[in-house]
């Protein structure tokens, strides 16, 4: 399993090894948290990639910011964003772990603006979460089941990966699973999503599973 930002740059340089070779941006600041510089070096010429493409492996549903494209506002840096620019997030310019702001609330809350709010506690737990949900959303093989039920959909018990992960919500919300003997990547968030490079995702479904294919490349 996931458990830190170590071991999220592990499964992604495999995960994301069809996108090519993964090399630092050459514009990382210097005072950002260790969990973003992290990401910025190990992935950063997969983060700059162009945002008007539809599926890049960083932003495609929502996305990471590039480092030149951080923003710096009352105190706070702007690293992620909603794709339509509904929303964004930012933390506090202060520790290497700060906590995650987001006005997401905004859109889909009724009443007064609420603004920037906390979302999480933790910058390094929120990108994990960002991360993963980008990398199953931006597969060229994308399929989208019905139900709630992950252990239901397929022929054996999909393997937990990062579990409870909180997103601009401020609850748990994302569970992330793989599958053995699949390069598969399998996400809860009320929808099960499951994200691919390779043509092994339906040969792991149980018989009956209802699904629709959003992308196949």
């Amino acid at each position: 399993m996931i458990s830190n930002i170590d071991d999220l740059v592990a499964f992604l340089h495999e995960f994301h090894a069809p996108w090519g070779e993964h090399r630092p941006s050459p514009d990382i600041p210097d005072n950002l948290p260790r969990a973003l510089t992290v990401l910025y070096t190990e992935f950063g010429n997969l983060i700059d990639m162009d945002p008007h493409d539809p599926r890049i492996p960083f932003a495609t549903q929502d996305g990471l910011m590039p480092a030149n494209r951080l923003k710096y506002i009352d105190g706070m840096c702007e690293f992620a964003w909603e794709n339509q620019g509904n929303w964004s997030c930012r933390f506090p310019i202060d520790g290497d772990d700060p906590p995650v702001f987001s006005n997401s609330r905004d859109v889909w809350e009724e009443g007064p603006p609420k603004g920037f709010v906390q979302a999480c506690d933790s910058l390094e737990h929120f990108l994990i979460t960002l991360c993963l949900q980008e990398a199953v959303m931006s597969c060229p093989k994308l399929i989208a089941c019905d139900g709630h039920d992950v252990g239901s959909i397929f022929r054996s018990t999909p393997i937990p990966l990062w579990m409870d992960g909180i997103y601009v919500d401020g609850e748990p919300s994302h569970d992330f699973y793989t599958y053995e003997g699949s390069k598969m990547l399998i996400m809860n968030c009320g929808t099960v999503w499951i994200g691919s490079h390779t043509d092994d995702i339906e040969p792991q479904f149980a018989n009956g599973t209802k699904f629709s294919k959003i992308s196949d490349y």
